[in-house]
């Protein structure tokens, strides 16, 4: 909150892929502020799952260089083994538990008036960029006039050579802590980062094994299928 102190906008807000995970956010969000809303964005569950382990990957809290390793492991990292040292939080190597959004929307759900909620689907916003960020500029009753710069930022990255990226990354790290503000723009700090990354990884992802892919599609599909209806059912 103290972020916020100085603010001057009429509407202020953050960002945070964890709070739909947590149990106590929908509460703690409604004694801070009853009146706030709230956007969610969700992606295809196997598309998800998949797009985490690439993350963790390359922030090296993920030692499995297979993705279907790594869900395999899911068990027993669930009893606490198998986890790397550098991952701080276990939850986000749980790729299945995480991809079911609905046990998870319920309770922000049940917190929040629907006018409070926005639900956003990550297709629909990839294929209609502009209109999605219309639709969240009215949901939030702000100006519409407003044309921001939509290109894409933070394209996922694939690891090339592990033990250089644990350099790269120790690189960028360490010149993110430098006070550089003032005299490097940010697209400029951007760019030298992005530079440095992709001496060790690419921004060319490896796609799914198309058996891999087949076999989550049908294990998740009860869980799609179960969050349309609650979409519907709540008209969100």
């Amino acid at each position: 909150i103290n972020l916020f102190s100085d603010a001057k906008a009429d509407v202020i807000g953050e960002s945070s892929v964890l709070y739909l995970y947590s149990e106590e956010a929908p509460e703690k969000i409604l004694e801070w502020n009853d009146a706030a809303r709230l956007i969610i964005m969700l992606r295809d569950p196997v598309d998800f799952m998949y797009s985490l382990y690439l993350h963790n990957r390359n922030n090296l809290v993920e030692d499995q260089e297979d993705f279907e390793k790594a869900l395999s492991a899911e068990q027993d990292r669930k009893n606490g083994e198998k986890i790397p040292e550098r991952c701080r939080f276990p939850l986000n190597l749980q790729y299945r538990t995480l991809a079911h959004y609905s046990n998870y929307l319920q309770n922000f759900i049940e917190h929040f008036a629907r006018q409070q909620l926005k639900i956003i689907i990550f297709d629909n916003f990839t294929q209609n960029t502009v209109q999605v960020y219309k639709d969240v500029l009215e949901f939030l009753d702000v100006s519409t006039d407003f044309n921001p710069d939509l290109d894409v930022r933070n394209k996922s990255r694939m690891i090339q050579n592990e033990a250089l990226h644990r350099v790269t990354k120790a690189v960028v790290n360490t010149l993110q802590k430098i006070p550089l503000k003032e005299t490097l723009p940010l697209q400029m700090r951007r760019f030298i980062g992005n530079m440095i990354l992709g001496l060790s990884s690419t921004t060319n992802k490896k796609e799914m094994e198309p058996s891999l892919k087949t076999m989550l599609k049908d294990e998740m599909k009860p869980e799609v299928n179960r969050l349309n209806k609650m979409l519907h059912e709540e008209q969100l």
